[in-house]
């Protein structure tokens, strides 16, 4: 297989400013891409990653040999937002499949190329963005990752809102690389500072000092937003800020927020559940650091 996309294939992405949707194509080539398209991504669904792989990257050549022979401006920028969505589809079946490096590559492909045609505020470019800030952190490389996901932060920001679930997955992203790379000052930061966009806490430098004992902790969950403090994700970067701050040897401050982390964690997943056994064990690890 070849992951890679002629530079022939970006030409189309000019063709976009002709404006208005591509005119309706009933090409019987572009019909068969399509169903094959939709055929890998149902065998990705199966769990048939090599198969979907296969399938998608058949899609993509057959795309590129159709657009070579268009003369129409709208179809062949049409092509390039099919070519540019197929890309994004087989970097995530590469990254399932967990080929790590050639995901990496068609990614960086995709992202490049959503820019190009959707504009960085397009869920088609966030999305492209996300899965390679994915694929980086099963690479391990911990840099390109913090930046992946301080883009997809800011564009999300923009277009979604500061308290959106893909701005709080992306900043949580990046409080972990900081703390995989040992920069435990900077992983605090990112949490607390969403912590305070959240309406959960104080910006990094200016947290009170907590008068309550665990596991209720008025400066960190305002009764007002009790609600919102249990929602996917945010119990999550309270475990993420006691880690960082357990690994900082603020051990008072890291049970504390283990604590509530914990507490958020039974009332939102369940006494039995994996996240909270997770915390749990967060809790002793502080308990006898």
């Amino acid at each position: 297989m070849r992951w890679t996309v002629p530079a022939l294939v970006l030409a189309a992405c000019i063709m976009l400013v002709l404006g208005g949707p591509p005119p309706k194509d009933d090409d019987p080539a572009l019909a068969d891409i399509r169903f094959l398209r939709n055929d890998a991504l149902k065998l990705k669904d199966s769990g048939s990653y090599r198969e979907s792989a296969d399938k998608l990257d058949r899609a993509i050549r057959a795309l590129q040999d159709l657009h070579e022979t268009r003369t129409d401006a709208k179809k062949r920028a049409g092509d390039a937002s099919l070519l540019a969505q197929t890309l994004s589809e087989l970097g995530n079946v590469l990254y399932a499949d967990k080929q790590y490096v050639p995901a990496k590559k068609v990614l960086m492909q995709a992202v490049d190329l959503s820019k190009k045609i959707f504009g960085p505020s397009h869920p088609a470019y966030s999305l492209a963005l996300r899965n390679l800030g994915e694929v980086y952190l099963a690479l391990e490389q911990h840099e390109e990752a913090i930046d992946s996901y301080k883009q997809l932060k800011s564009h999300a920001e923009k277009g979604l809102g500061k308290t959106h679930e893909t701005v709080v997955e992306a900043a949580r992203r990046i409080g972990e690389s900081y703390e995989k790379l040992g920069k435990f000052k900077k992983a605090i930061k990112v949490y607390k500072n969403l912590l305070a966009e959240l309406g959960l806490g104080e910006k990094y430098g200016s947290l009170r000092t907590c008068p309550s004992a665990p596991p209720i902790c008025p400066c960190s969950i305002p009764r007002e937003r009790a609600a919102a403090a249990h929602e996917a994700g945010v119990g999550e970067v309270y475990q993420g800020l006691a880690s960082g701050l357990m690994k900082a040897n603020k051990l008072d401050d890291a049970l504390t927020y283990a604590t509530v982390a914990s507490g958020i964690f039974k009332r939102r997943d369940g006494a039995k559940s994996m996240p909270y056994a997770f915390s749990l064990n967060l809790m002793a690890g502080v308990r006898g650091h």
